[in-house]
């Protein structure tokens, strides 16, 4: 069992885009890497959580497509 905190900056990588700094955490690449099988996530999202008018800001950190991770499965 491997636990990662998937929003730790695991594997991260920096992009500017619109004059936003976003940290892209790539914690599919770690955990594959690490050759595990089996990945469970869950991250509590609900609806209500979502706001209709976000304010701008100069940072966002966000997550890698899980895609990767069956990419890199051997």
């Amino acid at each position: 069992m491997l636990a990662v905190d998937y929003f730790a900056d695991v594997s991260e990588t920096q992009v500017v885009q619109g004059g936003v700094l976003y940290h892209v955490s790539d914690p599919w690449t770690y955990i594959t890497s690490h050759v595990v099988r089996i990945i469970n996530t869950s991250f509590g999202y609900e609806v209500g959580d979502v706001i209709s008018n976000p304010p701008h800001v100069s940072e966002a950190y966000v997550l890698a497509s899980p895609s990767g991770a069956l990419a890199n499965v051997r």
